[in-house]
């Protein structure tokens, strides 16, 4: 498990790098409204995804990741190809009917079937435990990413701009593993197993669109009743604390499953609910520090990385959407594990129309009343229910526990870090670069000694 995560993690960790230098020049070069249109064609792009193209990527993990004697990739294909036919149909439709900018549907439509065949890629890689695989795709993605965004808004693309120079970076960031990933398909469509896709994927999907829907409900909120130029701002600090907190969330997630998967298929319940206890602390001991010394060190991370005209935005959001993105991490990573091992989506579409009916229940009265900041408040609303929620939803499921021996274990750790960081903070009294290395670093020793002293994630023992 520690391999396999530290392989994901540095794969991500590069590619927050990278997206933390995109938010430090983009924010620069573009102006809230131009930032604003990428951010919502990213967030309907997240919207399509998850709708068109889920029921794919979960059936080909869930059924090739159980051995070398599966081969479920010419289904995954046809399904794709299915699709992006629909995707590219209802692009047309867009545009001819209800008046979308060609641009704007362009780059939404190639944006999201470039990302999602990248992610089809990924997921034979990841159902083989080729964690350097997947490191591998994903730091070519991030280099080609980042170069292709910079030269894109340099040459006066904008926002569109942007939006299309990430198409192109997941599209080319396929090619050198076609061969490898989609070479050699030992499997003839089958219409039995595409039944089987289809009637475990569809409420994958369905669950999917709530889910991503709910995500993105803040940044629609504020385009609609604030304008794009606040979505920009907003986008920005969201973009930045993603990049910081969800991407170890991710690489932890991504190590965790598909083990827990094998145990599950070859020794048992015992046996995986033993792997998710132990991926759940480290999911825990890993994003938690980080959302903390994030909210810690706000001032001086804004003052630093993030555009003069976006600073003020990040100061008063990102303290708010760190803490989110702790509940946000324990839901992704750990509650919906229980309903993957169940293989129980119904249970996953439950917990979705929780956080979405929370977050349409309360988003509007909270941007109206506190504009941008009351969407993140929205936000921390309902992945907090959600949390609550679901952890009661996977008893139903595949049974997990997260003992509190070990949640008080993080506690102390979290402490210590806190202490230390905030010590520093007032000694220093400053926002600049400085500050920001002086108080992360702090943090960071003091928190590595603490998990180290106490075993955490199986840190020393392992």
């Amino acid at each position: 498990l520690i391999r396999h995560t530290a392989a994901y993690l540095t794969a991500n960790v590069l590619s927050a790098v990278f997206g933390f230098v995109s938010v430090f020049l983009f924010t620069r070069l573009l102006t809230p409204d131009d930032y604003g249109l990428f951010v919502l064609g990213q967030t309907a792009t997240a919207i399509l995804s998850t709708s068109l193209f889920a029921w794919v990527a979960f059936s080909l993990f869930r059924y090739q990741t159980e051995g070398e004697h599966v081969d479920v990739r010419t289904t995954a294909l046809v399904g794709f190809a299915a699709s992006t036919s629909i995707l590219l149909a209802g692009g047309l439709l867009a545009v001819l009917a209800a008046g979308v900018h060609p641009l704007l549907a362009l780059g939404t439509c190639t944006f999201a079937a470039a990302f999602n065949f990248f992610g089809l890629t990924q997921n034979v890689m990841r159902a083989r435990l080729d964690a350097g695989q997947v490191m591998r795709s994903s730091i070519l993605r991030s280099l080609l990413a980042f170069a292709l965004g910079v030269t894109f808004v340099l040459l006066g693309g904008g926002g569109f701009g942007l939006l299309l120079s990430m198409s192109l970076a997941f599209l080319l960031s396929c090619l050198p593993y076609l061969r490898q990933c989609w070479g050699d398909l030992k499997e003839q469509l089958a219409w039995a197993t595409m039944r089987s896709f289809l009637s475990l994927g569809v409420p994958i999907a369905l669950s999917g669109f709530i889910f991503s829907f709910s995500g993105g409900l803040d940044r629609l909120a504020i385009g609609t009743l604030l304008g794009k130029g606040a979505s920009g701002e907003y986008g920005a600090s969201a973009e930045l604390v993603r990049q910081i907190i969800a991407m170890p969330m991710l690489s932890i997630a991504s190590a965790v499953l598909p083990i827990a998967v094998r145990l599950l298929a070859s020794e048992g319940p015992k046996a995986a609910q033993r792997h998710m206890e132990r991926g759940g602390e480290l999911l825990l001991a890993i994003v938690a520090p980080m959302a903390v010394g994030l909210a810690i060190v706000t001032p001086a991370l804004a003052a630093v990385v993030v555009g003069a005209d976006f600073r003020p935005a990040a100061e008063a959001l990102i303290p708010i959407l760190a803490v989110t993105a702790i509940f946000g991490a324990m839901n992704q990573g750990f509650v919906h594990a229980s309903f993957h091992l169940a293989k129980a989506p119904r249970l996953m579409f439950w917990h979705g129309c929780l956080q979405l009916g929370t977050n349409a229940l309360v988003m509007y009265p909270l941007v109206t009343g506190y504009g941008i900041r009351g969407a993140a408040l929205a936000m921390l609303i309902s992945e907090g229910v959600a949390l609550a929620g679901g952890l009661m939803l996977a008893r139903r499921g595949f049974p997990l526990s997260l003992p509190l021996g070990r949640l008080a274990r993080v506690g102390v750790a979290l402490g210590a870090m806190g202490a230390a960081a905030l010590g520093v903070r007032a000694a220093l009294d400053r926002a600049d670069l400085v500050a920001m290395i002086a108080i992360a670093a702090a943090g960071a020793a003091t928190y590595a000694a603490a998990a180290l002293a106490l075993d955490l994630g199986g840190a020393r023992s392992t």
